[in-house]
C-alpha cells in the first residue's frame, strides 16, 4: 500500500522511541537532512501506526520503516540505503547495499541489533507530566 505525504519531498522515518540508539539515530538523521527532506515519528506515540495500516506493531518492533515521498515504504537496512540514496555524491554508496551478498549481510546484521536494541545499547527514559521519569521495562 502507497502512503500519501503530506510534503512531496518528505520521507517519514518510523523509529521505536522507547529505544535509545533509535532515538538518537533519528535525531541524527532528522538534523541531517533537515525537516524539509525526512520526518521521524515515534511508532511507540499513540495514533501514529494508524496512519500507517500495513505498518503492524510487531513489524514496527522488529524493523526501522521509512516512508518515501511517492508513498513507497522500506523496512530495515534497506530503509537505511534508500535514505543514503538521497544524498548527493554520497547516494552512490546506498547501491552497494544490491551488490550480491552483502545485502543478505547487511539485513542479518541490521536483524541482530534491532532484535537486541535494548540489551546492547538501552532504553529512553519516559518523565510523566509530574516530572517523574522511569526506563521502559
Amino acid at each position: 500500500m502507497l502512503y500519501p505525504m503530506a510534503q512531496a519531498s518528505t520521507f517519514v522515518v518510523l523509529y521505536d522511541g522507547k529505544c535509545r540508539f533509535c532515538t538518537q539515530s533519528a535525531k541524527r538523521l532528522a538534523r541531517s537532512f533537515g525537516p524539509e527532506k525526512v520526518r521521524t515519528e515515534n511508532f511507540q506515540e499513540a495514533g501514529v501506526l494508524t496512519t500507517y495500516p500495513t505498518i503492524t506493531f510487531d513489524a514496527a518492533m522488529a524493523r526501522l520503516h521509512v516512508v518515501a515521498p511517492n508513498g513507497q515504504v522500506f523496512a530495515g537496512a534497506g530503509a537505511v540505503a534508500r535514505l543514503v540514496r538521497t544524498i548527493p555524491i554520497v547516494g552512490i554508496l546506498g547501491y552497494l547495499y544490491f551488490l550480491p551478498g552483502l545485502r543478505h549481510f547487511l539485513e542479518w546484521m541490521y536483524g541482530f541489533i534491532a532484535r537486541n536494541r535494548y540489551r546492547l545499547f538501552g532504553k529512553t527514559q519516559e518523565c510523566d507530566p509530574n516530572g517523574t521519569c522511569h526506563l521502559h521495562q
